[in-house]
């Protein structure tokens, strides 16, 4: 009901005289019919990363009336700056900001992912002091200037007092 000031009121006047609980809420529904893709929207696995690490790129469409519109990834075309596509999948290859622009028949779409520059490497440990046969697991993380931090991997360890295969390491 609309009240003197032209509001939506909310009116709890039951027959039998007793206030009670009543569900406020609204539905809209959308009832137009889905039309042609106007514009691409690109979904991304992360926001940014180091050089050499993958970010994995989704596409759907929107037509006129904002309708989400399921698109093929495999009949996208993927485009970008400071890295390289295949398929989906964004290999990042410079530490700057890298523009992906995707297509698909006559619609198009835009973002951005960060390039980000690595400050250090560390180990997920400061020491290890282990008995004879035992081991121990190391992971990587590279952090950026501003402290962004990823785990990596594909770190090559080498030690010349223990057995080392892949990130394990035994005494």
């Amino acid at each position: 009901d609309f009240g003197a000031d032209g509001n939506v009121e909310l009116l709890n006047k039951p027959a039998t005289g007793t206030q009670r609980k009543v569900t406020a809420a609204a539905a809209i529904f959308d009832e137009s019919r889905v039309g042609n893709i106007e514009k691409l929207v690109i979904e991304k696995s992360k926001e940014r990363g180091f050089y050499g690490s993958e970010v994995i790129l989704s596409v759907y469409g929107l037509d006129s009336n904002l309708h989400r519109i399921n698109v093929p990834v495999e009949d996208v075309r993927f485009s970008c700056s400071g890295g390289e596509i295949k398929g989906n999948v964004l290999t990042i290859k410079s530490g700057d900001t890298i523009n992906v622009t995707a297509r698909y028949q006559g619609a198009e779409g835009k973002t951005t992912v960060q390039g980000l520059k690595v400050s250090y490497l560390s180990p997920s440990v400061d020491s290890i002091s282990l008995a004879l046969g035992a081991s121990a697991e190391v992971s990587f993380s590279l952090t950026s200037a501003d402290g962004y931090s990823e785990e990596v991997g594909g770190v090559k360890m080498k030690s010349d007092f223990a057995k080392v295969e892949g990130n394990k390491i035994t005494a």
